[in-house]
């Protein structure tokens, strides 16, 4: 459960296919809808500030993509500008 200095009750309308899902991913997550809403809202605020998330973005990328060249690791560079040197 989530702790805070403080926490101030605010109520919302949602509607009702939202609440039910909502809900039900609160239940599979074990959680309550409110955390849920928390979250949401401490990840829609970080996008207004730039992107500035608190989970690294690079990371979000890890496993994103299947497929590409195998030596993407390594070559990166030939990759991303066309030669083994940024700049070349």
């Amino acid at each position: 459960m989530y702790t805070a200095k403080s926490m101030r009750r605010t109520q919302i309308y949602i509607d009702d296919d939202l609440d039910i899902r909502l809900r039900a991913t609160a239940a599979a997550e074990g959680r309550s809808a409110a955390a849920l809403i928390r979250d949401a809202v401490r990840l829609y605020l970080a996008g207004q500030r730039g992107g500035q998330a608190t989970s690294d973005p690079f990371l979000e990328l890890a496993g994103a993509f299947e497929g590409g060249p195998r030596d993407a690791s390594t070559d990166h560079d030939r990759y991303l500008y066309g030669s083994d040197q940024p700049g070349a």
